[in-house]
């Protein structure tokens, strides 16, 4: 086999894993539900994959790829934080879901499946327990301050409640009265006749 057909099945080979990789898909899916789109490609490329797999404790990295921020838990399925949801669950063996809601009185979680990661489908929330493995990813937006103009004009800039960019104002303004003070009455003792200044 000559180097290109090598190289092309390198390439098939990882395509394929990335299409069967749960956990990529899940993220994937998450991404899509926050509008934070991304390729399997651009998410995993550079990062350390088992048999071409995402690995839990290099999600967050691609999760960072996407614009999103990601941490682990280790939590009861009807503990996990509501408001963070939708949520990755790890299941065993190596398997993954992701978990949009949970009713404890109905019994039913709602999912997604990465098989089938555009779709939700109710399971008995005993069911989906007896395959957790006891962790879960939160996955949300980062944060962007920086891009936002409101948080920009709320910034203090120090304790005292003086911003850096008040004071490089004030000082500014300073100094223009000051070369006004000694500008103006030399202007007028050459340009004025009616002026007495000076």
């Amino acid at each position: 086999m000559s180097e290109h057909d090598q190289t092309l099945s390198r390439k098939k080979t990882l395509s394929s894993s990335l299409n069967n990789d749960e956990l990529l898909l899940c993220l994937q899916a998450v991404a899509r539900i926050h509008q934070h789109e991304a390729s399997s490609e651009s998410l995993t490329a550079g990062l350390p994959l088992e048999d071409g797999k995402l690995t839990p404790s290099v999600f967050a990295r691609a999760a960072a790829r996407a614009g999103m921020t990601a941490r682990i838990v280790k939590s009861g399925l009807v503990n996990l934080n509501p408001e963070l949801f939708p949520v990755v669950v790890l299941l065993e063996p190596g398997r993954a879901c992701i978990v949009t809601s949970i009713d404890i009185k109905k019994g039913i979680a709602k999912t997604i499946f990465p098989e089938l990661n555009e779709a939700e489908v109710e399971v008995s929330l005993s069911g989906l327990a007896s395959s957790y493995s006891g962790e879960a990813i939160y996955v949300r937006p980062r944060l962007r301050l920086d891009n936002n103009p409101e948080t920009k004009k709320r910034r203090v800039g120090t304790g005292f409640g003086v911003s850096f960019r008040r004071i490089e104002d004030f000082t500014a303004t300073f100094l223009l009265a000051q070369l006004l003070l000694i500008y103006l009455p030399w202007r007028c003792r050459y340009s004025c006749s009616m002026c007495t200044i000076g």
